[in-house]
């Protein structure tokens, strides 16, 4: 029995199955045939005769056969049907079914269309519109004198190409690093998850308010209270949730100070994160490619406005999306620092009905203070000021420091006591910052530096600098501290070494300065840490031991990034230090003999260039060319170390 179960019942099983395919493959085949070459001609010629029109012969799919002149034609109905390509006979292309918006056929009389049970595009599956052709499985049939009007290939692929050079177009214009996520930024100033609490929320419930009445929130505070951190959180937030939209965080230290890059900047975050939104600037410029160089207000409507507007006219966007921009005082242009507040104003009210809500940060400037202080009647926008030493400000610098140290003591765990530093310390710490996160940090990072790398001995070292300088409350200038931590980073360098620190700084200041073109004189924007150090003519080891004292001051990359990375400084407030003789002292002095130093080291470099150079396609002498060149080169940088002796 079981040989019965497990053999012959599978072998005759088996062997009908082999009949049963050898019997109807021949016959499939057959009706195959049978109806390609008899029943579907005969089917089709008899709808034909019974469905004759005025306009011609009605053909399946949606196209129509007429009468030609000299030979047949195919017309495809549908908003691309006038463009036409002749179809090679051999490799007969490809016809997409697409939905007809506008039927000029549709107002002619005695035109009767398929019948519900017939066949029809809107019934076609996606993988068989994939498949869909003129003729499908075609066999043994004859084309005499036909001209196909059909869709162009290359149609199908303006689109993406027209989208690929709108992208292409906005992001040579706009400035990198400006983003929230940017590697550039890295590691961005964040909120402790204890402190600003009270600003975060308001701002938060603002955004969450459908029925707010403007749809702009200006966040304003002096230097070093914390206004980029909250930014940053902000923007983290609302791109957990989908609410973010786009950023640009200004940093005239780090050379992201240029007003004419903000607009492509943004709409290129824009274009990224909402594809409605891109498609609607292809159009705009492919239809007006010189967007860009235009006005900012021009580019702001235009890229903007109008495209928010559209989607919200569309119901594309029905929630509200964030844009935030941080530090707003360091534009260089303080004209157009008025004009971003007016611009993002006239668009936030709750009648022009736009999809975007604006943070914007910036200290409270003196040609600032009429727009927020609502003697400009056009501006409308909630505002809210950070106070220097206000109760919450010193409560969360005081968390913020604790948490830092309790960080340093899980790092040294080995080395250090649980129980450092002593209250007092950290008490005295909080107190000389005032609420001043600029200091505060700047103190941990001077404390937890890997140089020296000894936390306890740095405690003291910072403590005892700030000791030597009584703030008394009527005290003009609000950074002393700082301004006594600052000191004591550079005084604490080698005198002999000092030189390099100060033309190094002095570098990345004009290579950051955007207010000439950098390429005039030999530089470029990607000026990475080996770039820099070849241009002074300095050594790995010399350039990195030139800044080996200033890991608090300056994000310094690792010399395995040194072809790719440069040198980004953690706050304005140091070179705002540097360019006052009356906070720097010396080191202001020494700054300025280091920017001659620098400008005199690039044209030392210019006379190496390659004196080659075409003029109209002609190849002038050596001789012509290197004087024409040289004299150039010499000029712009002359211009440079006239215009800017002092970083102003």
């Amino acid at each position: 029995m079981a040989l019965v179960t497990e053999w012959i019942i599978p072998i005759l099983t088996w062997g009908l199955l082999r009949l049963w395919r050898t019997i109807f493959t021949p016959i499939k085949r057959a009706l195959v045939i049978f109806c390609d070459a008899i029943a579907i001609p005969l089917g089709r010629q008899m709808w034909r005769l019974t469905h004759k029109t005025d306009l011609g012969e009605p053909l399946q799919d949606g196209f129509v056969e007429t009468p030609p002149e000299g030979g047949a034609s195919a017309v495809c109905e549908g908003p691309l049907s006038k463009q036409s390509v002749n179809i090679e006979p051999e490799s007969p292309r490809r016809l997409r079914a697409i939905s007809v918006e506008s039927n000029p056929l549709q107002d002619m009389p005695n035109r009767r269309g398929p019948s519900s049970s017939e066949p029809s595009i809107e019934n076609i599956t996606p993988d068989e519109r994939k498949n869909l052709t003129v003729f499908n499985q075609p066999h043994s049939f004859i084309i005499r004198d036909s001209t196909f009007v059909t869709l162009d290939k290359k149609a199908s692929n303006t689109s993406a190409e027209e989208e690929e050079k709108a992208m292409n177009l906005l992001r040579s214009k706009r400035t990198q690093g400006a983003e929230a996520n940017s590697y550039e930024r890295f590691p961005p100033p964040r909120c402790h998850p204890e402190t600003r609490k009270t600003t975060r929320g308001a701002i938060t419930r603002w955004l969450d308010n459908i029925h707010r009445d403007t749809n702009m929130y200006w966040l304003l505070g002096p230097a070093g209270v914390g206004k980029s951190a909250i930014a940053q959180t902000i923007a983290e937030q609302t791109q957990a949730i989908g609410y973010l939209g786009a950023t640009f965080f200004f940093s005239r230290p780090n050379g992201r100070d240029d007003p004419a890059t903000v607009v492509p900047t943004l709409a290129h975050q824009f274009a990224i994160r909402f594809p409605q939104y891109k498609q609607f600037i292809t159009k705009s410029l492919a239809t007006d490619p010189t967007i860009l160089e235009k006005t900012i207000d021009f580019q702001f409507q235009h890229l903007i406005v109008e495209p928010f507007r559209h989607l919200r006219a569309a119901q594309t966007v029905t929630q509200p999306i964030l844009a935030i921009i941080d530090g707003l005082d360091e534009c260089r242009d303080k004209d157009a620092q008025s004009a971003f507040i007016r611009m993002i104003s006239s668009c936030t009210s709750p009648e022009e009905d736009i999809p975007l809500a604006w943070l914007v940060c910036s200290r409270p400037e003196w040609h600032l203070q009429r727009l927020y202080s609502k003697e400009d009647p056009s501006v409308k926008c909630v505002s809210d000021e950070l106070l220097v030493d206000g109760v919450e400000g010193r409560d969360d610098v005081h968390r913020f420091i604790c948490d830092e140290f309790a960080e340093i003591r899980l790092r040294y765990r080995d080395e250090i006591d649980e129980r450092w530093p002593e209250e007092d310390d950290v008490v005295e710490l909080a107190n000389i910052s005032s609420g001043q996160f600029a200091f505060a940090s700047t103190a941990m990072r001077f404390i937890k530096s890997d140089e020296p790398g000894d936390p306890i001995s740095q405690l003291q070292t910072c403590l005892e600098v700030i000791r030597k300088s009584p703030i008394s409350e009527g005290d003009v200038n609000p950074f002393q501290a700082l301004d006594f931590l600052y000191r004591h980073v550079f005084e604490a360098i080698p005198p002999k070494t000092l030189q390099n620190t100060m033309r190094i700084i002095a570098l990345h200041k004009l290579l950051t300065n955007r207010k000439y073109p950098s390429d005039a004189i030999g530089l470029y924007e990607q000026n990475s840490i080996s770039e820099q150090a070849n241009l002074l003519q300095l050594s790995k080891a010399s350039f990195y031991a030139s800044l080996r004292g200033l890991h608090s001051v300056i994000n310094i990359p690792s010399t395995e990034d040194a072809h790719a990375e440069t040198l980004h400084v953690y706050h304005a407030s140091l070179l705002d230090f540097l360019q006052d003789p009356g906070r720097s002292g010396r080191f202001n002095q020494q700054l300025v003999e280091a920017h001659f130093n620098v400008v005199s080291q690039m044209l030392k470099w210019q006379s190496f260039l390659n004196p080659i150079c075409c003029c109209e396609g002609a190849i002038t002498s050596l001789g012509v060319c290197r004087t024409q060149r040289q004299s150039m080169l010499r000029q712009d940088a002359l211009v440079l170390a006239i215009r800017f002796p002092t970083w102003h």
